[in-house]
C-alpha cells in the first residue's frame, strides 16, 4: 500500500493523543476502533501511538526520518531526550473510514495516498479476472485518502483504502 505519514491514537485516551501530537506527523487520526495496537494499548493503561511512514514495503530515507525525528520528538516530550520540543502543525482526523473489497479479483484505483475525495466519489472498480466490474469503490467519507492499496490482485475482505475526516 502507499501511504502518507500519520500516526493513530486513542481518541478517549489524553496520554495518548499528547503523544501523538508530540510525534508530530502532519496527520493524526483520534480513534477508538477495537483491535488496533493503540487503541488496546490505551485501554490497558499504556499510552499509545500508531505512527507509519514509507508504504509498500520500502524505507527510503524520507520515510525513515520522520519516525526517527518523531521518536526522538516523544523522547523530548517525557524527559528522557534534553532539547526543546518545536511546534507542529498537525492536521488532526477523527474518523477513519475503510473501504474493503467484497470479491476477490483484480483493484483498479482511481485515488492515491494524499488524495482529497468527496463523499460519493468513484476510488476504484474490483474486476473478475475477464475484466467484468464485480465491485464499485465509493468514498463513504470525504477527506485525505491516508492509505491506499497498490497491487491488482485483492482477497475479498481485504482492504482497498482509508479515508481520514
Amino acid at each position: 500500500e502507499s501511504l502518507v505519514p500519520f500516526s493513530i491514537h486513542a481518541a478517549s485516551d489524553p496520554a495518548s493523543r499528547e503523544l501523538a501530537e508530540a510525534f508530530g506527523l502532519k496527520l493524526r487520526i483520534a480513534s477508538d476502533a477495537a483491535g488496533m495496537t493503540c487503541t488496546e494499548g490505551a485501554r490497558a493503561g499504556v499510552p499509545s501511538v500508531l505512527a507509519e511512514a514509507g508504504g509498500q514495503g520500502r524505507w527510503p530515507e524520507s520515510a525513515v526520518t520522520p519516525l526517527v525525528d518523531g521518536i526522538e520528538r516523544v523522547q523530548r516530550r517525557l524527559g528522557m531526550r534534553s532539547g526543546p520540543l518545536e511546534p507542529r502543525a498537525v492536521r488532526e482526523l477523527t474518523t477513519f473510514a475503510w473501504l474493503r473489497s467484497d470479491h476477490a479479483g483484480r483493484w483498479h484505483p482511481r485515488a492515491t495516498a494524499g488524495d482529497e475525495v468527496r463523499e460519493g466519489q468513484l476510488l476504484g472498480v474490483v474486476s473478475d479476472l475477464l475484466g467484468n466490474e464485480l465491485q464499485r469503490a465509493v468514498a463513504p467519507v470525504g477527506g485525505t485518502v491516508v492509505f491506499a492499496v497498490e497491487s491488482m490482485a485483492i482477497g475479498a475482505d481485504d482492504p482497498l483504502m482509508g479515508i481520514g475526516a
